[in-house]
């Protein structure tokens, strides 16, 4: 009956440090959210083809908070930028991102704000 207890014990704590990590991290992405959202970011809408989380990840690997919005019913991603330089860095990480994660080039092309 005892060695019955110990692989229960043992995966009730697994389950506990799993649910843990997954309020960090949902934490987390509720602060990036907010930061991207209250300071100056530039918007640029996701095209149909394009996997939205190659795009975060490549903008994240080089620095930069950005995260998922909607306008009407496409994906918007926002990235907080600190000026025009940045504006053209994002715009540089765009257009080199893959198309997916498996790391699929994506088609060249021109990318473009969603204030411009």
């Amino acid at each position: 009956m005892g060695a019955a207890i110990v692989p229960l014990v043992i995966g009730l704590v697994v389950l506990a440090l799993i649910a843990a990590a997954v309020v960090v991290v949902g934490r987390r992405q509720q602060q990036v959210r907010r930061r991207v959202v209250e300071t100056e970011s530039v918007r640029f809408r996701v095209p149909a083809g394009q996997d939205a989380t190659s795009l975060l990840a490549s903008l994240h690997t080089a620095g930069y908070d950005a995260a998922m919005t909607t306008a009407d019913t496409d994906s918007v991603l926002a990235v907080a930028v600190d000026g025009p330089g940045d504006r053209e860095a994002v715009r540089s990480v765009i257009a080199s991102a893959p198309l997916n994660p498996e790391g699929d080039p994506s088609p060249p092309r021109v990318v473009r704000f969603l204030d411009e």
